[in-house]
C-alpha cells in the first residue's frame, strides 16, 4: 500500500510541459495534532441539562417554533435575548438560538449547577485527552470484544 501511495505521489507531482505555479506539489508530511480544547460552560451545561427528550430541549424547541413564526403573542423568559427581525430577514439556525439561550441559563445558574457543570467539563476533558494517547492496538482489541458481544448477543 505504502507503494502505491509513493507512486500515486510521484506521478502526480512532476512537472509538466505546461507548468501551473498557482498549484503547490501535494504535502504528504504529517501534521501535528492540535491538542484538545476544553468545553465552555454553556456547552457543558447543554450537554448536561439539554438533552434530546429533556423537559428543557422541548422546551427551547417551543421557544423556537414560536420565534421563527413571529408570533407576538408569543411571549416568554427568553424574548427580551432576540429582537424582533425585519419580515423579509432570515431567522437564525436553532443551534445559535439554543447556544445564547444556554448562555443565558450558565449566567443565572445556582453555583452548585455551575459547580456540576465545571466539573463534567474538567472530567470529558480528561476524557478525551486519554482517548487520544490511547495506543491503536488497545482500540482494536475493544472494537474486536465489542463485535463479539454483539455477536454473541443477537
Amino acid at each position: 500500500m505504502l507503494q502505491q501511495i509513493r507512486d500515486w505521489y510521484n506521478n502526480r507531482t512532476r512537472g509538466t510541459k505546461k507548468k501551473r505555479r498557482d498549484v503547490p506539489p501535494i504535502s504528504l508530511a504529517r501534521k501535528q495534532k492540535k491538542k484538545p480544547v476544553p468545553l465552555s460552560l454553556y456547552q457543558g451545561y447543554s450537554q448536561l441539562f439539554c438533552k434530546p427528550g429533556s423537559d428543557l430541549h422541548k422546551q427551547v424547541c417551543a421557544e423556537y417554533t414560536s420565534y421563527i413564526s413571529g408570533d407576538p403573542a408569543a411571549v416568554s423568559k427568553y424574548s427580551n435575548l432576540f429582537t424582533k427581525r425585519p419580515e423579509n430577514a432570515k431567522p437564525i439556525k436553532f443551534v445559535t438560538f439554543q447556544q445564547v439561550i444556554m448562555r443565558q441559563l450558565v449566567a443565572d445558574a445556582t453555583e452548585e449547577e455551575l459547580a456540576e457543570v465545571k466539573q463534567y467539563v474538567e472530567t470529558r476533558h480528561k476524557e478525551v485527552i486519554a482517548a487520544r494517547e490511547r495506543p491503536w492496538e488497545s482500540l482494536d482489541g475493544e472494537l474486536e470484544s465489542e463485535k463479539q458481544e454483539r455477536y454473541i448477543s443477537a
